[in-house]
């Protein structure tokens, strides 16, 4: 069934009821519960994060347990810059299923944003015992790799990622990202260049491209980066960034800092 009639039969099931349904065993519970799981979907498709959480967590209301929908909600949290409560979220599902990859990773991200790299690191790590060609937790564990200092370790993470799947954006944007940190920054150009040729919108492979040109004296060919990145950055916070520290770092005719595909 659509999201739509998902949602009529769910509405029509719970006023015969009294209300929304709060456990499963009650009377089109089961598609109260999609329904707003559907809803969540497309809202955190639509980039309506916190919607998509409150989505979730009216299906969490009549089903508490349901890994799934834990795992979406703690995405959607992530996205709307709620860490600690994507955290939570992942830490309960590895409570539930201990060998959830997907939760690993997640939860890493969150970590990351966070600040704790050594725990996004922990994560990443534990998440590559259960599935070594994991891209996620190779990517996640390559920018905290990066940014930790160990550029080196980083590019082996991004390497390996590239290799399970040749074409990974994320994984050439951070590679020249690190690439740029350890002053490699033509190796650095040609990974964004590639990461272009597969996404062409990708607002952090311009602006790092930009920065690897700018710092590598390439200043008019960074200038036609920076104007490519700016339609990118209306649609991307992190690009945004990109954009300033490329702005910035033109006018002082240095390098700014690389921007992290996540």
């Amino acid at each position: 069934r659509g999201g739509g009639e998902c949602s009529a039969l769910a509405t029509r099931a719970c006023l015969m009821e009294g209300g929304p349904p709060t456990r499963a065993d009650q009377p089109g519970a089961d598609v109260w519960s999609q329904a707003a799981v559907d809803r969540g979907r497309m809202r955190f498709a639509d980039g309506d994060f916190q919607g998509a959480v409150r989505e979730f967590t009216e299906a969490l209301a009549v089903a508490p347990k349901s890994l799934p929908v834990l795992l979406q909600r703690a995405a959607a949290l992530l996205e709307a810059g709620e860490a600690n409560a994507a955290i939570s979220d992942c830490t309960e599902l590895l409570t539930l299923d201990p060998w959830s990859v997907e939760a690993l990773t997640t939860r890493a991200s969150a970590k990351r944003r966070n600040g704790d790299l050594l725990g996004a690191i922990r994560d990443c790590d534990r998440a590559l015992r259960l599935d070594h060609r994991s891209v996620e937790a190779l990517v996640n564990r390559g920018v905290a790799l990066c940014q930790s200092g160990d550029y080196e370790r980083a590019i082996e993470d991004c390497d390996a990622a590239l290799t399970a799947d040749p074409q990974c954006v994320s994984a050439l944007v951070n590679r020249g990202a690190a690439n740029i940190a350890l002053g490699d920054f033509g190796t650095a150009e040609r990974d964004c260049a590639a990461a272009l040729r597969i996404d062409p919108r990708s607002a952090p492979a311009l602006s790092n491209q930009a920065l690897a040109r700018n710092l590598a004296g390439k200043h008019a060919r960074a200038s036609q980066d920076h104007s490519a990145d700016s339609d990118a950055c209306s649609r991307s916070a992190w690009g945004l960034a990109g954009q300033f520290a490329v702005r910035d770092a033109h006018k002082r005719n240095i390098g700014g800092d690389p921007v992290f595909a996540r």
